[in-house]
């Protein structure tokens, strides 16, 4: 006790014995604390109009199918080291890796963010282009943009210190939707992101347009006026 004179201390009951211990109050209050939060304030959350751009890599699932297990590695490392400082480069808000395709979001909702959307993804598909091309595989790069308010949040581990943000949103589910009727070296837009920028681009062809119910969860309006902002 001597020796710890200095250190806050606290009771806690001996479930054994029911009788009172010492132990340092750091401790307890770690005891009382929920081991998940939603409430880290020091985080700026709640809904922000956002950028979301989902790409994702044609022709990999076959090629991971058919190729030697090391030239997969290979291919996905490299595509992996090059997508990351892309999108570090393009000052992005936030990323989430998707096996071999990625989810890319922008906290601003601009015309240069709109820009730096397509940039990236010109940069990234010449990148596929190239690696594909030394490694003798059939991928190329298809994405999609949207445009809508997002639920931006953080869960915080208490007691571990472990940090968790992400992204919820329509935007989100309508990106993965359109990425995937996308063709090779394609990005498609939503119609939000055509309306409020006036991209000028044609609309996707008739005999390319999702029929209702081919693609769950996308409201008719944005059927509808899907643009081809990048071909091959």
């Amino acid at each position: 006790m001597e020796a710890r004179e200095s250190a806050e201390l606290a009771a806690c009951l001996d479930g054994e014995r029911g009788e009172p211990v010492l132990v340092d109050a750091e401790v307890i209050r770690e005891m009382v604390r929920t081991p998940v939060s939603l409430r880290d304030d020091r985080y700026e959350k709640g809904y922000v109009e956002a950028l979301a751009l989902c790409i994702d890599l044609r022709g990999f699932s076959s090629f991971a199918l058919e190729a030697e297990r090391d030239r997969v590695r290979d291919f996905l490392e490299k595509y992996s080291q090059e997508l990351l400082a892309a999108v570090n480069g393009y000052s992005a808000s936030y990323y989430k890796l998707l096996g071999d395709g990625a989810l890319v979001i922008w906290d601003q909702a601009g015309a240069q963010d709109v820009e730096a959307c397509r940039d990236l993804f010109r940069l990234l598909r010449e990148v596929v282009a190239e690696l594909a091309e030394r490694s003798g595989s059939p991928c190329a790069l298809a994405g999609a943009l949207t445009l809508d308010t997002l639920y931006k949040y953080e869960i915080f581990g208490e007691c571990s210190g472990l940090k968790y943000r992400d992204y919820v949103g329509y935007g989100i589910n309508i990106a993965f939707r359109l990425q995937s009727i996308a063709g090779p070296g394609e990005l498609l837009a939503s119609p939000a992101v055509n309306e409020r920028f006036g991209l000028g681009a044609p609309r996707l062809e008739a005999g390319r347009t999702p029929p209702k119910g081919s693609i769950k969860g996308i409201r008719d309006e944005d059927r509808e006026g899907i643009v081809l902002v990048e071909r091959p």
